[in-house]
């Protein structure tokens, strides 16, 4: 039986990898001024769309099963940024959310850092919150330093969109979060040689 998240095939591995940023700010530009009003919204979400290296039928294969297993957008599974599994930052001691978090935050405030370390987290790093179902991944959108007690506060992309906990694990190393397959995007092609190639588009879950 199919259970989800599934996990996502390791052979072979990604050749290429496109993530993109997607959020809901609208802007109005006059025609005669050129002046400019911007609508901002809640809505952040990450995209990505990824192919694989030409692979032989035993590979292609269970990647077709994987995919065919979501059943297009339904199913879902777990992911990161392949080029992003270590922080450029040292995020030294053991950090954890500090206090609860309500969606919508675009900050989140953290403890468990060992005390008065710099470069704890680098702009641009990439960290995952929850698990499972709950697991999401964000970035570090401005540098940090920890303080005399350990805490910092990190502006983060996307903003929380489900209610954290106290204590909450931040996940640095091989941060993961929650995806599934972009509608009516299941599609693969084999050549004359045995040689399969398949790509992947997908959308981060936004609950």
């Amino acid at each position: 039986m199919v259970t989800y998240p599934s996990t996502l095939p390791t052979t072979p591995g990604i050749r290429n990898f496109n993530m993109k940023p997607l959020t809901a700010v609208g802007m109005n530009v006059s025609p005669f001024t050129y002046s400019q009003e911007v609508q901002v919204s809640q809505g952040q979400q990450w995209s990505a769309e990824f192919d694989l290296p030409p692979m032989l039928r035993s590979h292609a294969a269970d990647w077709q099963g994987f995919m065919l297993g979501l059943n297009g957008s339904e199913g879902t599974f777990l992911m990161g940024d392949p080029d992003a599994t270590e922080p450029l930052g040292t995020p030294t001691g053991t950090p954890v959310l500090d206090g609860n978090h309500d969606i919508g935050a675009r900050e989140i405030s953290i403890k468990g850092f060992t005390p008065n370390s710099t470069g704890n987290l680098l702009r641009g790093d990439v960290f995952q919150i929850g698990s499972g179902l709950s697991a999401r991944l964000h970035r570090v959108v401005e540098g940090v330093d920890a303080d005399g007690d350990g805490k910092a506060t990190v502006g983060i992309w996307p903003l929380i969109r489900t209610g954290r906990a106290d204590n909450d694990p931040i996940i640095t190393s091989g941060a993961i979060g929650l995806w599934r397959l972009a509608p009516n995007t299941m599609a693969w092609q084999s050549n004359q040689i045995g040689h399969h190639e398949i790509s992947v588009k997908c959308l981060e879950v936004v609950p």
